[in-house]
């Protein structure tokens, strides 16, 4: 872990258009206590800029299955007073982010409601229900708690929390590379565009509003994030160039 955050936090310094999301306050707590003042002021200046923006807010992302609602209370708070003493309230999350819990509870979602947490970003549900919210563009909805009298918007993740497949751009992944270099014999710009084009014009057809998330990352991604944004920034920057489709470095909390 020390390795991505180490990255993640020089990428985004060196440039201000990248962002990046992190979830559990118990892996950056311990990346925090092992650096010095000059990597908490970077932080606290990409925490600033809007860059680097935590989701969810709790020491971990706790399960909704077996679990008693005191002990989501308490790791969420705890996730949260470090926050707050660390950041003074400039990093306070704004939606939930349970992307890799077994099955969601009414109780998870009244809590993040209630929490004031404006939406909540989900991956794993039944795949029958998945097939169907997928064909009627429901995707995003409105969720009405029956834990209490509290709503708030959810919208799964289209095709996990996971970088779309042929688009890991780092060890183990064996995905090739954006080549860009015409004069390169391993040359793949055009293909490699029209592949990444057809998956987000597949996932927009299954949307109802004009905008949509596409994750990148995964499991233990990132560690070497030079490389991976490297690739990053010749797609964007290619197809912003030549389709209308518009891609931006983005979060969660402005879509």
């Amino acid at each position: 872990v020390q390795y991505i955050i180490d990255g993640i936090v020089n990428e985004l310094t060196a440039d201000p258009n990248k962002t990046f999301i992190y979830m559990e306050i118990a892996y950056f707590k311990r990346w925090w206590e092992h650096r010095d003042k000059t990597w908490h002021n970077k932080v606290r200046h990409l925490i600033k800029t809007q860059q680097l923006e935590f989701v969810g807010g709790g020491y971990s992302m706790n399960d909704e299955a077996t679990v008693h609602y005191m002990a989501t209370v308490d790791q969420f708070s705890a996730g949260m007073v470090w926050l707050t003493e660390n950041f003074a309230g400039q990093a306070e999350p704004t939606v939930a982010w349970q992307i890799d819990t077994y099955g969601h509870s009414a109780a998870q979602a009244a809590l993040s409601a209630q929490s004031g947490l404006k939406g909540m970003f989900f991956s794993r549900l039944h795949y029958r229900e998945y097939e169907k919210r997928k064909e009627d563009k429901e995707l995003e909805f409105m969720w009405h708690s029956t834990a209490g009298n509290d709503s708030i918007f959810n919208s799964v993740l289209y095709q996990g929390y996971s970088s779309p497949a042929g688009f890991c751009f780092e060890a183990p992944c064996t995905d090739p590379a954006i080549v860009a270099d015409p004069e390169s014999p391993e040359y793949n710009l055009p293909e490699r565009i029209d592949s990444f084009l057809e998956i987000l014009r597949d996932q927009a057809a299954h949307f109802r509003s004009g905008n949509i998330m596409l994750t990148m990352g995964g499991n233990f991604a990132f560690q070497n994030a030079r490389q991976y944004f490297s690739n990053l920034d010749l797609l964007m920057k290619y197809i912003n160039q030549n389709s209308t489709l518009s891609p931006p470095f983005s979060l969660p909390s402005t879509i």
